[in-house]
């Protein structure tokens, strides 16, 4: 056996420069089949971690201006939601597993002071139940509940960026009161949200609090509910009661598509799946596409190879080889001419993209693996590997068969004759 494989390698080492050209479009195809599923796994990594900042089953509701004339109300009439919306969507939306509401105060640049050290980052106010779109962990203390909804407490849970800005690495901070604006809130926990470093960079307040103190009294921005499942017809079934409920209460146009607006993280996540199946897919067509071409060339050189070694097949055939035995050896060629310029191609593929990765951990990607510039961190899956494997054995006998096939068909004596 021993003997066999050193007699390949004496075999393709007489052109080498024959065997490195037609090997380097089979390493290539796998490079780039290696290359470009990890960049998709990369784009989807740092999708899935933006995803991961709110909750998938979730519908958020905002309003707009009206566009349409309705009942004596000309277009152009702002529509505000208040807090009898909240509690309108949550029992009469059917399934609604919970609601929430939220008012961003992104004008207002709040200057917050904790001893002698001061910063600025986003004021939010919220319900309870908002803990939980947001997909929020507490590390210490913890958050807004319904007790601090009624009193109107000024307390605050601040992100982690938020408290790294404001105290000593390791401090406690929950207890202490932070100054916003010359108002002092107590702070009552800090947290971490797989959304990234502008949602570990905000504060969260009582919704009544923020309703009292910043001029927006029973108003509400935004509400969010919380829906069961995962089915995109259920969620958008939900979301046309949601709609109709906030314009017959509003006096708004069933046709104005502007008053009301809901974000359907249901239908948004399904839509992002499709694509990178789509993108995965297109991947695999043009490694594979690539693959045979470099298979198309080892045959034509296999094919080059048997018309080159008439003789010495015949010779072979004489002495006693069998058809199998000559099918075997050909065929052990392709595979070896084939198998080893695909492993080169996929070592050389994972180790750039480890290297990109590596490069990346160092710009800064965050716990949930999502970088500052929105893209994820490239990876490389066990099952792209393995299945890139198997296509280069499959590929190698592809590669081969015709060749050794027709080396077998060889007549010895006609072969002997030969020149």
């Amino acid at each position: 056996m021993l003997d066999q494989w050193q007699e390949i390698l004496t075999i393709m080492w007489r052109n080498p420069l024959r065997v490195v050209l037609t090997s380097f479009s089979i390493a290539w195809g796998i490079f780039m089949l290696v290359i470009l599923m990890g960049a998709v796994k990369g784009l989807q990594n740092g999708t899935e971690a933006n995803f991961a900042g709110d909750a998938s089953n979730s519908l958020w509701i905002n309003t707009g201006k009206t566009s349409v004339a309705y009942k004596g109300f000309k277009p152009g009439r702002e529509i505000i939601m208040d807090n009898q919306d909240l509690g309108m969507l949550t029992a009469g939306v059917a399934n609604v597993e919970s609601g929430s509401a939220r008012n961003n105060y992104w004008s207002i640049s709040p200057t917050i002071t904790y001893g002698k050290r001061s910063t600025s980052f986003e004021l939010v106010g919220v319900s309870p139940g908002y803990r939980y779109l947001e997909n929020l962990t507490m590390t210490s203390g913890r958050f807004i509940n319904d007790i601090d909804i009624e009193q109107q407490r000024k307390v605050a849970a601040l992100g982690k960026l938020a408290y790294e800005q404001l105290f000593e690495p390791d401090e406690d901070a929950v207890g202490k009161y932070i100054n916003v604006n010359g108002v002092m809130y107590k702070v009552i926990g800090v947290f971490t949200d797989p959304g990234g470093q502008r949602d570990m960079s905000r504060m969260y307040i009582p919704l009544s609090t923020s309703q009292a103190l910043y001029n927006k009294p029973n108003q509400i921005n935004n509400v969010i509910l919380l829906i069961p499942g995962d089915d995109v017809a259920g969620s958008k079934l939900l979301e046309e009661d949601a709609i109709a409920l906030l314009k017959e209460k509003h006096t708004v146009h069933p046709d104005d598509k502007r008053a009301i607006r809901v974000g359907n993280n249901v239908e948004s996540v399904a839509q992002v799946l499709m694509i990178f199946k789509v993108l995965n897919a297109a991947m695999w067509v043009v490694g594979i596409m690539t693959i045979l071409i470099g298979i198309v060339g080892i045959g034509n050189i296999m094919l080059i190879t048997v018309k080159e070694r008439t003789r010495e097949i015949g010779i072979r055939m004489a002495l006693g080889a069998t058809p199998t035995s000559i099918v075997m050896m050909i065929l052990q060629e392709a595979l070896l001419m084939t198998v080893s310029a695909g492993y080169l191609g996929l070592v050389a593929g994972i180790g750039l993209i480890q290297l990109i990765a590596g490069f990346m951990d160092d710009a800064g990607v965050n716990e949930h693996g999502q970088s500052n510039s929105y893209i994820g961190r490239p990876e490389v899956d066990v099952e792209v590997a393995v299945v890139a494997t198997l296509i280069l054995v499959v590929a190698g006998v592809v590669a081969g068969l015709i060749p050794a096939l027709r080396a077998a068909r060889v007549n010895p004596i006609t072969a002997i004759r030969d020149v």
